[in-house]
This record gives C-alpha cells, sequence and structure tokens, in this order.
C-alpha cells in the first residue's frame, strides 16, 4: 500500500468520509509512535497455547508497519483442507472458484443493471463513499446471481465449515470506482453481539464469501485487507466494530502488523467470518467490482416470520429459494433445521 500523507481525523463511521489535509513527515512518524503506543500486547495465548496475541479489550496489536503486506496468502487447495485452515487462519483463497463463463455473465449483468449509478441499490447502513455503488438482495434483483450457487468450488466450502447446516442470509455485488482515500475501514462485520471470539467447537455462526470480477494484483486496485488469526481476539464489546487507531493510522499507509493484502484475479473468491478484522485500501488503478455471499447457521430461520415464498424474484431455481429461506408457509419450522439446505452435495460434484 503506498504511504497516504494524510492528517488522521475524527473515528470513522459507517456514512461518513472527511476531506484529510497532507501531513508532514515528522507528524506521520509521531502518529505511528502514538499507534504502537495505543496497540499493546498483552501476552495472552490463544487456543491450546498456540502464542497468538489475544488483546485484553478490541484489537491491540504490538506494531504496525509501513506500507503494503509482505505477507502471502494462503491459498487452499482442496475443500478437506479448508475446514482445519478457516479453523486455524480464519480466512480462505480459492483460486478459480468461479469458472470465467459466470463472472463474464454475472459481471456483465452488474454493470448493466447500475451503470446509471442509481443511488437507490446504494443502502445507507453500510460504509458508504462517493466511488461506491452497493446492491443488496442481489439474487432476487439480477437472475444471473444464482449462478453462484451452482458453483461446487464455490459452495462446497462454507457447506463443509457450516456442517452442511447451510443457508444465504444475504446477496450483494459491490462497484468500488477510483478512490484515494480507504474504501472500507477496520471493523467486524455485524456488531458487538456478533464480535465474540471464534468457537473451534461450534464454528461460526456467519462467514461470507466475497467472489471477484475484476483483477486486483495490481497494487492499489481497492485491495480486500485482513489479519489472519484476528478472529481469536476477544470481542471490542463496545457500541461499534471499528478500530479507531487502526483507522487513524491506515489514513497514513500504515498497516497493523501482521496485515494480508488480497490480490485476487477474476474468478478468486475469499471466505471469511464477521469476527475477522479487516478493511478495504484505496483504489487508483480502475473500477473494482465483486459480489458478496453472507452465509449462516440454517437453524438461525427464526419460526414465527418465514420468508414467505410469494416475494421470492419468478427467476430463482428451487434450490436458490431454498438456500435464502423461502419455504411453503405450511410447512413446520422445525422440519428446516433437520432436512439438508440442499437435496445436492456441493462437496459430490
Amino acid at each position: 500500500m503506498r504511504r497516504v500523507r494524510h492528517q488522521p481525523g475524527p473515528r470513522h463511521r459507517p456514512g461518513r468520509s472527511s476531506d484529510r489535509l497532507p501531513l508532514p513527515h515528522p507528524r506521520r512518524a509521531a502518529l505511528r509512535r502514538r499507534f504502537d503506543r495505543r496497540l499493546p500486547s498483552t501476552g495472552r495465548s490463544g487456543p491450546q497455547g498456540r502464542g497468538r496475541t489475544a488483546p485484553a479489550h478490541g484489537p491491540q496489536q504490538p506494531a504496525a508497519a509501513h506500507g503494503r503486506s509482505r505477507k502471502q496468502p494462503i491459498v487452499t487447495t482442496s475443500p478437506d483442507d479448508a475446514v482445519a485452515q478457516f479453523t486455524e487462519q480464519g480466512y480462505l483463497l480459492l483460486k478459480q472458484a468461479v469458472p470465467d463463463s459466470i463472472v463474464s455473465t454475472l459481471d456483465t449483468a452488474v454493470r448493466k443493471l447500475t451503470d446509471d449509478r442509481d443511488p437507490d441499490l446504494t443502502h445507507s447502513s453500510f460504509n458508504t463513499n462517493p466511488a461506491l455503488t452497493h446492491v443488496r438482495n442481489a439474487a432476487n434483483i439480477i437472475p444471473e446471481y444464482q449462478l453462484l450457487f451452482e458453483c461446487g468450488a464455490l459452495m462446497s466450502v462454507p457447506h463443509r465449515i457450516l456442517n452442511g447446516s447451510l443457508q444465504v442470509l444475504g446477496s450483494e455485488v459491490l462497484r468500488r470506482g477510483i478512490y484515494q482515500q480507504a474504501h472500507e475501514p477496520w471493523h467486524r462485520d455485524s456488531g458487538p453481539y456478533l464480535e465474540r471470539p471464534y468457537d473451534k467447537l461450534n464454528g461460526p455462526l456467519h462467514l461470507k464469501t466475497q467472489v471477484f470480477f475484476t483483477d486486483t494484483r495490481p497494487r492499489d486496485s481497492g485491495n480486500l485487507v485482513l489479519i489472519p488469526t484476528s478472529h481469536w481476539w476477544p470481542a471490542n464489546r463496545k457500541d461499534d466494530a471499528y478500530w479507531e487507531a487502526a483507522n487513524d493510522a491506515l489514513a497514513q499507509g500504515v498497516l497493523p502488523d501482521g496485515a494480508l493484502s488480497i490480490h485476487a484475479e477474476p474468478g478468486d473468491a475469499v471466505v471469511f467470518g464477521n469476527t475477522m478484522w479487516h478493511a478495504v485500501l484505496p483504489n487508483r488503478t480502475q473500477e473494482r467490482r465483486s459480489a458478496i455471499i453472507r452465509f449462516g447457521q440454517a437453524w438461525l430461520r427464526p419460526y414465527d416470520h418465514p420468508c414467505d415464498p410469494a416475494i421470492a424474484a419468478d427467476h430463482l431455481s428451487p434450490q436458490s429459494r431454498m438456500l435464502l429461506g423461502y419455504h411453503a408457509s405450511e410447512v413446520n419450522p422445525v422440519d428446516l433445521y433437520k432436512d439438508p439446505t440442499s437435496t445436492e452435495s456441493w462437496c459430490a460434484r
């Protein structure tokens, strides 16, 4: 990541952006010292005594590093290895998880839908900036979106991690234009109530997959950046899930120690849980387009408020309807937690 000479501003929250003034070099060095002081190590060990730094009150890493992350991602080569790597590292990088033909088809549909930058497509509850177009409920809006649900190399991984208890909680597409500041601040998804440490025995409640339609291998391509093993860190227990010190430093081009920048090709996918600390770096090259699928365990379905099949889009296949939670109203909700999510096993494809 290129060093960005900006003055640290107020705490970054969704829907809020601020222009930052140039910062002379001595102030940038002072910021790094302040960042280091505010992120002390607690010296606690992680699960099974593996020696992870475990902050006592939210994210507190012992050091910060200038510039681009030099760490290389671990590429997941087999679904059999996926659960172990996800448990240990908190993320998975799946190469060529989606065929080129599906990437091209869906990318074309996304551009056709969003070329006019309709403001109604961007949901205000997410962090927004002028260069972002964010479409929610994409599976119902974009017929081609459900092609992702047919990709065995993509779907088999969350299916295994969630022990077959799989439903789609959210479907989204993103267009990230040129933007000199970070597209997304350091955060955990879903707020403090789901910000619990990762439970190895029971697995995650939520996880998400991001599928890339454009090439993010060049530097400054709006790269996703995350901190492997940070899903083990204790909860922040504050009124939001943002990391103030790290976001002040991010404005100066400073990343926490251990941060990993993802440089993906079209068709690659990254899987990680809501407890993973992550951000999105500035984009100074070309527009970046991607899809997000938010997964959760099937037993998270409500008993009293099942999804009404009448509101499902006509283009959705039976399998897509099941994944998205659309079931006949006469079905006993308890039965939904007993049957497999799908009549087919993605792992067997």
